[in-house]
């Protein structure tokens, strides 16, 4: 008996490797702030108030003595339109000069009327920043006393601390002085 031939099969594999390679790039931004703080002090603040109220004092003052100056040229034409006299001889020229006098002196009379006002007003808000100007000037005289008593009280106080340590010390160098004398005799 003939044994057939054992066939043989050839399996072929072919494998696929990938290599995946990830290049992670890591940037570090370094930012530096440089802040830079500006302390004011009370007492610069208080200055600066009490400046600027004096220059609002000066432009009141200013404001005042040019009303002053707009009221003296008001009276001045005042007293030349008083003092023109007419010497026209018909009555119509007479009639209608002395109706626009009146009512040149009507006009005065309202522009003095809110002069007056308007300085009243005016004196009004003089002593209102008087009193102002008043309140922060002892409000910063308070606050520096009440600066230079919690001053003194801290260096009292350290001063208390010092005295209490070195009486502690004197203590107990005394204690120990006790000990070792009380030792040895």
């Amino acid at each position: 008996m003939i044994k057939p031939k054992p066939t043989t099969t050839l399996t072929t594999t072919t494998t696929t490797s990938t290599t995946t390679t990830t290049t992670t790039t890591t940037t570090t931004t370094t930012t530096t702030t440089t802040t830079t703080t500006t302390t004011t002090t009370t007492k610069q603040l208080l200055l600066k108030q009490l400046l600027l109220l004096l220059l609002l004092l000066l432009l009141l003052l200013l404001l005042l003595l040019l009303l002053l100056l707009l009221l003296l040229l008001l009276l001045l034409l005042l007293l030349l339109l008083l003092t023109t006299t007419n010497t026209t001889t018909t009555t119509t020229t007479t009639t209608t000069t002395t109706t626009t006098r009146r009512r040149l002196l009507l006009l005065l009379q309202r522009l003095l009327l809110r002069l007056r006002l308007r300085l009243l007003l005016l004196l009004l808000l003089l002593l209102l920043l008087s009193y102002y100007y008043y309140y922060c000037y002892y409000y910063y005289y308070y606050y520096y006393y009440y600066y230079h008593y919690y001053y003194y009280y801290n260096y009292y106080y350290y001063f208390y601390y010092y005295y209490y340590y070195y009486y502690y010390y004197c203590y107990y160098y005394y204690y120990y002085y006790y000990n070792y004398y009380y030792y040895y005799y």
